[in-house]
């Protein structure tokens, strides 16, 4: 079986040491006993005469005692099983007081929960037979009801007749884990007191609503809590009594204390619970505050985000319209005409300055005058160009000589 795990009961009560380690099983699991004299009779008020009575009994120093019951009883713990054994063989302490010494009721068992689907549908006293041998005492399915059907779950409760209870428990041919098992606080749903139940409330019944005398379902008082005086059922979940009972439960357990050991180590830790309210309602206004502060910081720099945005998208429009003006100002016609030569005789003319047509003319007239047969040079002075303003020209109409300036080759002079 593995080792025991930190949770019911935990660590405390669990093996000092590996079994290899400890040939003479004095650091086994603990073992709960309680002393408590016989026929009702007064233990001795000198604690030195229990003491060596009990180690003269177990033939040494035992693990550790404790008193309880307003010191009517001690409750022993023994690690050794040998010294187990001893220790329920004791009837008279050294002083002659009649004793006896017995199992722990309460300390001495441990629950744990297992959840799996295969054995959804066997029967808790089949189950019980199976994990007998694993020291398992009790076996207890959680239900719940659906449309007024009680329908089981995969959890078991088991109980388990020893302080620790294994990390898995065998289920078949595969290992099941383990985990601890946290009762709710015990309410009583009669008088909303904890401690008890409905069938042993010792007090007169009470209103849900208003925790006053019950005068029936319907209440019309304001809501008021019973045990913490604040403005809620006594059944809500989130009352600080409530929280605190679930925090003496998880001590209780995880201790393996009784419930008035627990009970005051809380109370001890945490003060008194007018402390732990006060400390609870601080705790939580500092919170809300705090996330309070938070969201007006992130609203601030979202709004500076917004504000920059609209800033940028004012610039881009303003940069747009005065691009659109300019661009109005400007003529719609990209292409401009231009006179470049003009001579006398048959009017040359050139519509563009477009590097491409400049190219296609030089290559005309180079390929005309490599086909005229070579002439010695004229002496005649060229001939006189006459300017004329490109305002006249594009004034004038040439539609009719396109086709004879087309005809004339580029750059050759008529004589």
């Amino acid at each position: 079986m593995a080792a025991a795990s930190s949770g019911d009961p935990g660590g405390s009560v669990g093996r000092r040491l590996p079994l290899y380690l400890d040939p003479t099983n004095s650091f086994g699991e603990l073992t709960y006993l309680q002393l408590s004299g016989k026929n009702g009779v007064t233990l001795p008020f000198n604690p030195y005469i229990i003491g060596k009575s009990v180690e003269a009994c177990a033939g040494g120093e035992i693990e550790d005692a404790k008193s309880e019951a307003q010191g009517t009883k001690d409750t022993l713990m023994v690690r050794n099983p040998t010294q187990v054994t001893k220790l329920l063989k004791l009837t008279r302490l050294i002083d002659g007081t009649e004793v006896e010494v017995v199992p722990h009721p309460n300390l001495n068992v441990c629950r744990c929960i297992i959840s799996t689907f295969d054995l959804i549908r066997m029967e808790e006293k089949d189950i019980l037979a199976e994990m007998a041998k694993d020291n398992v005492i009790r076996v207890q399915r959680i239900t719940r009801y659906t449309d007024g059907k009680k329908i089981n779950t995969p959890a078991l409760i088991l109980t388990f007749c020893k302080t620790t209870y294994p990390e898995t428990i065998k289920v078949g041919l595969r290992r099941v884990p383990t985990r601890p098992y946290i009762p709710n606080p015990m309410l009583c749903y009669g008088c909303f007191s904890y401690g008890h139940t409905r069938a042993r409330c010792p007090g007169p019944q009470r209103c849900v609503n208003c925790s006053g005398e019950f005068h029936g379902d319907e209440c019309g008082e304001a809501t008021l809590c019973l045990n913490c005086k604040g403005d809620h059922r006594p059944t809500n979940r989130q009352c600080p009594v409530y929280k605190k009972e679930v925090e003496i439960i998880k001590v209780k357990v995880r201790d393996n204390l009784s419930f008035p050991e627990a009970r005051k180590r809380v109370e001890q830790q945490a003060g008194s619970y007018a402390q732990v309210a006060a400390q609870q309602k601080d705790k939580e206004i500092a919170r809300l505050q705090e996330e309070s502060k938070q969201k007006d910081e992130k609203i601030e720099r979202m709004m500076a985000v917004i504000e920059k945005m609209n800033h940028q998208t004012g610039q881009e429009k303003s940069r747009q319209n005065r691009e659109q003006s300019v661009s109005r100002e400007k003529p719609h016609s990209s292409r401009e005409k231009r006179i470049t030569t003009i001579t006398t005789g048959p009017v040359t003319r050139s519509r563009t300055n477009s590097p491409a047509v400049k190219e296609t003319k030089r290559g005309r007239s180079s390929k005309q005058n490599t086909n005229k047969p070579a002439t010695s040079p004229d002496p005649s002075p060229p001939p006189k160009k006459t300017a004329i303003s490109t305002h006249d020209l594009t004034q004038m109409d040439y539609s009719g000589e396109e086709s004879e300036a087309s005809e004339t080759p580029p750059n050759q002079h008529l004589r």
